[in-house]
This record gives structure tokens, sequence and C-alpha cells, in this order.
């Protein structure tokens, strides 16, 4: 069963999905498709790349190594939502083999009948990131996802060498030269609050400014986001028995009460 707090990090992960998908349904409405597509990339490209660059700065201020285990224990900017379940076959500072059975962003997708929209991201995201933690010295594949019906999970495969560094950096990424498998650890939920979803609300409207997209076109993404964001969280509000107030608010929304697009 979950908790209140288990449904508040759902809430706050398919808030943040709307968003994205309510951004790019305007995009992809709007322009050519061929040219929306690209600027769409780009801009999920960027988002990533930024996530990739404050984790590894993250992770270099704690004095942690920089690498594949550290990247996917120890995140800084990827909140746990308790619907995700990842199958990990292998996990260490150089290889991370992962399938991802279960992933809330495709779920909703689905249910929303937006897999077009949500696919670019799946096939962007995940390798422009790590090749920004890394330094691009990185080599991420992936073979399947989640938004295409015919697959049942999506697998990710990445691998970063001490080869491909210079000594002085291999010292700040690898134990060892060699390949082993670390002791498995937890991976804390200390970054589950509303706030760490609201910079990365943030972050992903201004890497769709910074990819070259029309601020008005931005700006209708946001008017259908609060649109859907707002009857969605209604919505979420009487199924957990709980006033739809500010407090409410403050905890499931991941869009926020502010207007990123005057700060820019």
């Amino acid at each position: 069963m979950n908790s209140i707090r288990d449904l508040e990090q759902q809430n706050l992960q398919d808030s943040w999905s709307i968003l994205y998908l309510s951004l790019t349904k305007c995009l992809l409405q709007t322009l050519p498709a061929d040219q929306a597509e690209a600027i769409l990339r780009a801009a999920i490209r960027i988002y990533a790349t930024t996530i990739g660059r404050v984790e590894r700065a993250s992770d270099q201020a704690a004095g942690l190594l920089i690498n594949l285990n550290t990247f996917f224990r120890q995140p800084v900017l990827c909140p746990r939502d308790p619907r995700l379940r990842v199958d990990i076959q292998r996990l260490n500072e150089q290889v991370a083999l992962l399938n991802v059975i279960r992933c809330p962003f495709a779920s909703l997708a689905r249910r929303r009948g937006a897999e077009k929209l949500a696919k670019p991201f799946c096939e962007e995201f995940c390798s422009a990131c790590i090749d920004a933690y890394t330094d691009g010295v990185s080599q991420v594949n992936l073979s399947e996802v989640l938004t295409e019906t015919q697959n049942t999970h999506c697998r990710i495969a990445a691998y970063f060498r001490p080869a491909n560094q210079s000594q002085a950096l291999r010292k700040l990424s690898f134990s060892s030269f060699e390949e082993h498998e670390p002791p498995i650890e937890h991976t804390a939920d200390a970054h589950n609050d509303p706030e760490t979803w609201r910079t990365l609300a943030d972050m992903l409207i201004r890497a769709f400014l910074d990819a070259g997209i029309p601020r008005d076109i931005v700006e209708q993404g946001l008017v259908l986001a609060k649109e859907e964001i707002t009857a969605f969280l209604r919505y979420r509000a009487r199924c957990m028995e709980r006033p739809f107030d500010e407090m409410f608010l403050r905890n499931n929304n991941s869009l926020g009460n502010f207007d990123p697009l005057c700060e820019v």
C-alpha cells in the first residue's frame, strides 16, 4: 500500500510528465514535423546535459568518484518514484546494464495516447545525460524503449572505461583499472522533495527556450500544462481525500506557482 508520501512523489512525477507532454504537443502542432522533431530532440539533449553537469559537479564537490556506479546510485536530480522498477543486471564503475521494467513516464504517456510525444525523450535523455556526466568519454546504447507498444522493457547499456581517460583523470573516476562489482548500496530517497521537481521543471522550460523554440510556443505549452496539471491534481486530491488547497499544490505540483518565462 502506498503512503501519502508515496502518492505525493507519484503526483510530482506525473505533473512533470504532463509539463513535458504539453510543451511537446504545442511544439509539434505548430512547426513543420521534421523541424519540430529536430528542435525537440535538441531541447531534450540540452535538458539532459544540464542535469549531467549538475550531477558531475555535485559528486566532485562531495569528493565522490565520477563513474557509472556513482551516477546511478547517488543521483542529485533524479527523484525516486515508487512505481519505477529497474532490473539491474550489472552495475559497477565501468558498466551499467539495466532493464527498466516499469516506468511512470512511459505509463502516463500510454494512458494519454501520447507515446509518440514521449519516445524522443526516451531516446535522447539517458545518452546525453551520461555523456555530460562523464565529460564525453562514455558510450550509451538504448536498444528498446517502453514507449514502443511492442516492447516490454527499456534496455540501457552504458560503458565508461579507464582507458579512455588520462591517468590524472582516471584517478578521479576509478578505484581500479580492473572491473569489480561493488557491494550493493541502498539509494537514498533524500532528494524526493517538491523543490527538486520544480528545479527539473524549470530546467525543462529553459531547455526548450535555449533550443530556439519560439517563446509564444513555449507560452502556449505552459498554458496547456497548467490546465492539464490542475485537472489532474484536482482528481488526485479527491482520490487521496485531501483538500485541493495551497498545501496540496506545494507537495504535489512540480510546476509550482511561478512563471520561469519571466526570469529568462
